[in-house]
């Protein structure tokens, strides 16, 4: 988080992180993370929102942020607790900022993203030369650079061949919605029966109450259009975590109902995190999230 203190404190802008129940900092890759298990169980969507509701009651108790406006900043599943905290009115937001916007319940996301949509988004910047969403034998067998990239380093050399599984001469979302379906059907099977150690292991690192508890909860579909303070959405549209068209969906909704408390920001070529990695590779900060800290910038005049 050194890019989002730095950039927001030289703003005069206080930023305010947190570790959720059961993590502490660590040393070991890739997570940097010590978890205990016992104690993570009850990290649930509620609670966390709970959570962020006493840290604000206390933060609140310093003299310099008793006035200070208070913004949420939610990350993917993030924007979904952080709309929950808005929602319940138990203290005092006055605006969100969701970044990687997640529009549907969490159960029909991850529906998505098994369905071979979002290899599709992943995999299109090396092979799809005409942007139709589908791979050509042509298109995956190239020999530039990328495509042989694309293969080898991604794929593992696979051939065009096992990956056209309905045979119809093409690469397309079906044929990875085909190969991602075993899977898919693995992990509903962990969530049903409990087994949160495959989760762990061949999902992501939550429990199986985590999941069912999201499952359960409302939509920011339908939280969101009874909200009326400023929401700024930061979207990119090679997002394959969370689809673009949602945000389309989202936008859509508050223009019918003539609602004008949300501004939808869009970046081409973005991926769910903002293309933050090309600051940690290159130290450029991607048009997406420059957009975040001007905003916040703007908000303060």
């Amino acid at each position: 988080m050194d890019l989002f203190a730095e950039q927001f404190n030289k703003r005069g802008i206080a930023l305010f992180t947190y570790n959720r129940r059961g993590v502490d900092l660590g040393e070991d890759a890739p997570y940097f993370d010590k978890i205990d298990r016992e104690k993570y169980k009850k990290y649930l969507p509620v609670t966390e929102a709970i959570d962020i509701e006493t840290v604000i009651k206390k933060l609140k108790k310093n003299k310099q942020l008793k006035k200070a406006p208070i913004i949420l900043y939610g990350i993917s599943e993030g924007t979904m607790i952080a709309s929950i905290v808005a929602d319940r009115q138990k203290v005092n937001i006055n605006g969100l900022f969701l970044q990687g916007y997640a529009h549907d319940n969490l159960s029909d996301i991850i529906k998505w993203q098994f369905s071979g949509a979002s290899s599709i988004i992943n995999l299109k910047s090396f092979f799809d030369k005409n942007n139709d969403n589908i791979f050509t034998r042509e298109e995956y067998t190239d020999t530039s650079k990328i495509a042989t990239y694309g293969r080898q380093q991604i794929l593992r050399n696979a051939r065009f061949d096992d990956l056209d599984l309905d045979k119809d001469g093409v690469i397309s979302q079906k044929d990875f919605g085909l190969l991602n379906h075993t899977t898919y059907e693995k992990l509903l099977s962990a969530i049903t029966n409990n087994d949160d150690e495959y989760i762990w292991n061949n999902y992501f690192r939550v429990t199986s109450a985590w999941l069912k508890e999201h499952f359960a909860l409302e939509t920011n579909k339908t939280r969101l259009p009874r909200l009326n303070i400023p929401i700024y959405i930061f979207h990119g549209d090679s997002d394959a975590n969370t689809p673009v068209e949602k945000v389309y969906e989202i936008k859509n909704e508050f223009e019918r109902l003539h609602k004008e408390n949300l501004h939808v920001f869009i970046f081409k070529g973005h991926n769910h995190d903002l293309n933050y990695m090309n600051y940690i590779y290159y130290k450029q900060i991607p048009e997406g999230l420059q957009k975040i800290f001007d905003t916040a910038e703007a908000l303060k005049k």
